[in-house]
């Protein structure tokens, strides 16, 4: 099957990625940053559901694109083969759209009606114009020479992010980009709203770690879908220490560490970066620990630099833009290692929040005490109770 998907604008290579692995993509027709035109065997529903993507049509016909509107005129003959009738509901209302190079466009009438008494005769549905009802919609893009003829898919209504959080098509992306695993103890060191751990909760896993220096302040604010949930743990730890997560006990790190807040430091963000990523490296697993980490592209070499000197291997680096912004995923794996982390590896990160002190204060600041898993009321959970 052909289907046309839009989603948001700079996530085009990060969503090439997931798509692959989720729905087997066996070729592209079209892709650029906000769209693609793809062949795979999944099926409709399967691919609807995915949710990174905004829009998600089924092309159904297609024709060289000329002018408009004598352009449609070819895409009619080609509708009029019928085809594509096995692929849509029947006996339903619907309605017609044309979009074309980004806005919405105005088919002459004359042309309009031809295009849905086909449809309606071969559906045998009515038009509404009004309503929630099938839709059909021509669609062209700039740089492709194909006019499309498309079934929109229905999909679950988006999530709304709190305000100054990643968006959740990105959070999503983030989390498939770790290739999530039901066995899976994942963390993200700088929760923050815990979009990303949300976002993770829609997948299986053993268990998952919320850890913020400022669980105090956001407790209160956060997703009753994460203060509920029993696998899910919360924890107000430094991110230069983790200082209660044992060596090698995470599956996979997940996170988006501060843009420029650490500037309130007076710290170098090399030095910042090196003591995060030596606190991430000694509580992943010692063979197959993971590792996404989302950054400005500004900051990218301190985090490639400050990997350097783990056992982590670069596992390939997606450049997006986050509204507007250039950003980069940075994807890293374990390389094999011995059974275990050794004395001076699980010491680690104390160093690092000895280092991060000698800073001062800031979102990687080492405040709080090393052992703190200190939440409001009930949803504390102390690490060695069951999650």
């Amino acid at each position: 099957m052909r289907y046309y998907t839009q989603f948001t604008a700079g996530l085009g290579d990060l969503v090439a990625a997931s798509l692959s692995a989720d729905v087997g993509v066996s070729g592209y027709v079209f892709r650029d940053d906000s769209a693609a035109i793809f062949e795979s065997q999944s099926p409709p529903n399967t691919v609807a559901a995915l949710p990174y993507l905004k829009n998600v049509f089924l092309v159904l016909e297609s024709a060289r694109r000329g002018a408009m509107p004598s352009s449609v005129d070819r895409l009619i003959e080609q509708v009029q083969r019928g085809a594509w009738l096995d692929l849509v509901p029947h006996g339903t209302g619907f309605r017609t759209m044309t979009h074309v190079d980004g806005q919405l466009y105005g088919l002459p009438g004359d042309v309009r009606s031809r295009l849905e008494r086909l449809v309606s005769a071969s559906t045998r549905s009515q038009v509404h114009s009004r309503g929630s009802r099938e839709e059909y919609w021509v669609v062209g893009r700039r740089d492709l020479p194909l006019l499309l003829f498309c079934y929109r898919l229905s999909r679950a209504r988006a999530i709304r992010a709190p305000k100054g959080s990643l968006a959740p098509e990105l959070t999503q992306l983030l989390v498939r980009a770790s290739s999530p695993s039901p066995r899976d103890v994942f963390l993200d060191p700088f929760a923050g709203m815990g979009t990303i751990l949300e976002a993770r909760l829609a997948y299986p896993a053993a268990r998952l770690l919320y850890s913020d220096r400022g669980l105090l302040e956001l407790a209160g604010r956060l997703p009753h879908a994460l203060t509920s949930n029993p696998r899910v743990q919360l924890l107000s730890d430094d991110a230069a220490s983790l200082a209660s997560v044992p060596s090698g006990s995470v599956s996979v790190v997940v996170t988006d560490p501060p843009w420029g807040e650490y500037e309130a430091t007076q710290a170098p963000l090399a030095d910042l970066a090196r003591d995060w990523v030596g606190s991430f490296d000694r509580v992943l697993e010692p063979r197959t620990g993971r590792l996404v980490l989302l950054t400005s592209r500004r900051s990218v070499e301190h985090y490639h630099e400050a990997l350097a000197d783990t056992r982590l291997s670069d596992d390939g680096q997606i450049d997006i833009l986050v509204n507007g912004h250039p950003a980069s995923v940075l994807r890293y794996r374990r390389v094999s290692s011995g059974p275990a982390e050794t004395s001076q590896e699980a010491d680690r990160g104390l160093r690092a929040c000895a280092r991060t002190s000698r800073h001062g204060a800031g979102r990687g600041g080492c405040l709080l005490s090393s052992r703190s898993v200190s939440v409001l009321g009930p949803l504390h959970r102390q690490s060695g109770q069951p999650s």
